[in-house]
């Protein structure tokens, strides 16, 4: 019944766009009423037009497509709503301000650049954030890069800068009392091709006009800070193996990263947080700040758990790596030959006794790459059985070779080639 009404109402719909404005003298005409009727028999109709308009319409009438479209946005209008990318635009004056911040760009700049301005406007785990980029114009345009630099304001800790080519500029506080973190971050790659390396170069080394020139914008005001600072307020976690120990201090090679760090207890808070630690074994170990390569000195230790559960290898065994490698580390044979058991392998050569070893030069027993490779061992990747275990970088290769000898784990060889285990 209700899919009859449909039918009629198109054809009826037809009818009367096609008449237009003469509609009314069709209406009484014997013509329409003659259409009227074929249209009637054609859709089977058995009700008449009063019945029609009187019946209200129903819900199912309308396809299933057409209430998902009028519901649910699309896909591509929700990132438009999240991710928002202004047109580039030329330079035009070398004093550049937004709502946020303003910067006084290098006068060769102006004229030669264009800026593209983003907003991430979602509070997700981006964090909301803006954005202005400065692009060579005329390598832009080609589609070659151009990139020069991007002032970067974030929510989010501003942790990138530790990774990426960039500085940190400091943290802001908007008229409302929220954070914000500043940074100008750089190309990581080449953004130029030969051609144009004599118009990109000179505008890219004054990048850190950006950074001196940055000032907070009307209502904001801005702490000018190091990354370090502003990191210290924040907790972050690696997973580690104690190669060494002392009072108020404690060496850990971070897994699967292979960097060895020194953390101090000097500064902890609570003590109570910190397991109590052992050679070889793992840890989660939660810091603030910023390990500045393998020292600690600007990271402040928060607390130390017991990790040996998420791992599977052989404490005992990473205990005696551990040491050797912490010997290479700082390239020390004598340090290295009361761990071995001799006579040990290097490589494809035979060491035949401690006094050996330490009547050598480094450079003579350890090629660099070898030196690299057991520097590199993941810890927690140590595999024993029986008296013998291997610590390696990948499966089939085998850095160092411990063998048990009266209940203690010492060194047989060092490697750089795929050996049985």
């Amino acid at each position: 019944m209700k899919k009859q009404i449909v039918i009629l109402l198109l054809a009826m719909t037809m009818v009367l766009s096609a008449c237009g404005s003469k509609k009314n003298e069709a209406a009484g005409s014997p013509e329409a009423e003659q259409t009227e009727a074929a249209t009637e028999v054609e859709a089977g109709q058995d009700v008449t037009a009063e019945e029609e308009a009187a019946e209200p319409a129903s819900s199912e009438d309308v396809s299933e497509p057409a209430a998902e479209d009028a519901s649910e946005p699309a896909e591509e209008n929700l990132k438009e709503e999240t991710d928002i990318y202004s047109d580039p635009v030329a330079v035009e004056d070398a004093h550049y301000e937004t709502d946020i911040f303003s910067v006084d760009l290098p006068e060769d700049w102006v004229g030669k650049c264009l800026v593209q301005e983003y907003t991430h406007t979602a509070e997700d785990e981006l964090g909301k954030q803006f954005e202005s980029s400065f692009y060579q114009k005329d390598i832009h345009e080609k589609e070659q890069g151009g990139y020069l630099a991007s002032v970067r304001i974030t929510q989010e800790h501003p942790m990138w800068v530790e990774y990426v080519n960039a500085d940190c500029i400091g943290r802001l506080t908007d008229p409302e009392g929220n954070v914000w973190y500043a940074s100008v971050e750089y190309p990581t790659d080449v953004q130029f091709g030969p051609e144009d390396e004599e118009i990109y170069m000179p505008l890219y080394e004054q990048r850190m006009a950006l950074v001196e020139s940055f000032a907070a914008a009307q209502g904001w005001t801005l702490e000018r800070m190091s990354y370090a600072e502003v990191m210290s307020d924040y907790e972050r976690t690696f997973d580690g193996v104690v190669l060494d120990a002392a009072m108020n201090s404690v060496v850990f090679l971070v897994v699967p990263e292979s960097e060895i760090v020194y953390m101090s207890y000097m500064d902890v808070t609570d003590r109570s947080r910190l397991a109590p630690v052992a050679l070889g074994h793992a840890y989660h170990v939660t810091y603030t700040g910023v390990i500045s390569g393998n020292q600690g000195m600007d990271a402040k230790l928060v607390a130390i758990d017991e990790a040996d559960d998420d791992f599977d290898f052989d404490p005992e065994a990473a205990a005696a790596a551990g040491y050797a490698l912490l010997a290479v580390e700082h390239e020390n044979l004598a340090a290295l030959a009361p761990l071995c058991d001799f006579p040990v392998e290097v490589d494809d050569t035979e060491v035949a006794s401690e006094e050996d070893l330490c009547a050598m030069k480094f450079e003579d027993v350890f090629s660099e790459e070898l030196a690299r490779f057991v520097r590199n061992t993941n810890l927690t990747e140590v595999k024993s059985e029986n008296d013998e275990a291997i610590v390696s970088i990948l499966p089939e290769y085998s850095h160092l070779l411990l063998k048990k000898v009266d209940g203690e784990w010492k060194i047989k060889g060092f490697y750089n080639i795929p050996t049985d285990f």
